[in-house]
């Protein structure tokens, strides 16, 4: 295993910071700095799973985790969601949070049960 050091930029050239990536064999991650940069540990042959919200993602071997790394701009959005309360409690709706996990949409209700929403 070796420390792998790079840099993650977008297709305009600009640091992407809070990019996520993930050693697929060693299960372990790491997130880029302000400056797009990160050090993860992987061997040569180690798959490295790299996300962004708003930008393709990558797989990529430990060995070609070298200088600069584009992502590229995704196009891909959500659609519009709306989301309402049948129930009423207490004269009020029973709404939560709603969250984005992992290309899932969650919602966390006030009494701390969590669904998966589909749409």
């Amino acid at each position: 295993m070796a420390i792998r050091v790079a840099r993650i930029i977008d297709d305009l050239g600009t640091p992407i910071p809070d990019v996520h990536l993930v050693n697929t064999t060693t299960r372990q991650g790491a997130f880029t700095n302000f400056d797009g940069e990160f050090k993860i540990e992987a061997s040569d042959n180690d798959i490295i799973e790299i996300s962004h919200i708003g930008q393709s993602g990558k797989k990529l071997k430990g060995s070609e985790l070298t200088g600069t790394i584009t992502l590229l701009s995704s196009d891909e959005f959500l659609d519009e969601i709306v989301i309402t309360s049948k129930k009423k409690k207490n004269g009020l709706f029973a709404l939560g949070i709603i969250g984005l996990i992992a290309g899932g949409i969650y919602l966390a209700s006030r009494n701390n049960n969590v669904e998966k929403v589909t749409l």
